[in-house]
């Protein structure tokens, strides 16, 4: 597994990850279509990740990351989301589908989420229904 920071001009960690606000899933519960946050020390400008096509994911809460070796690779940089090559999860799913999708690791205070999607990108706002 190799781990690639993947640098964002509206979505970065110094030495603190984004804080995550609100989640927006589909309407049935089965896809993240975009998470609500703002940047350390800039807590009034909210922002939004579009996850493009997200079909698998899981949410680790910071109880279960905070004193984990993985956690080091978010410690080198100001990114705060990288790219999973070569990914052990990847392995372990039925892809179908998903072959040409990504798996991407996205770090904020409160949670690590992991997530298969085509792309991620930021957008200023909270999201709001129709900026996919």
């Amino acid at each position: 597994m190799k781990a690639k920071p993947l640098p964002m001009t509206d979505f970065y960690s110094k030495m603190v990850p984004p804080k995550l606000i609100k989640i927006h899933f589909s309407k049935d519960g089965r896809e993240i279509k975009a998470i609500d946050y703002h940047n350390p020390g800039d807590q009034q400008n909210i922002h939004h990740l579009i996850l493009n096509g997200a079909k698998a994911f899981q949410i680790l809460l910071e109880e279960a990351f905070s004193n984990t070796k993985e956690m080091e690779a978010w410690l080198e940089g100001d990114h705060a989301i990288m790219e999973i090559e070569n990914s052990p999860w990847r392995n372990d799913l039925k892809l179908g589908q998903l072959r040409q999708f990504k798996h991407f690791q996205v770090n904020f205070q409160q949670a690590i989420i992991d997530v298969f999607c085509k792309d991620v990108r930021s957008q200023k706002g909270r999201f709001n229904g129709s900026t996919i």
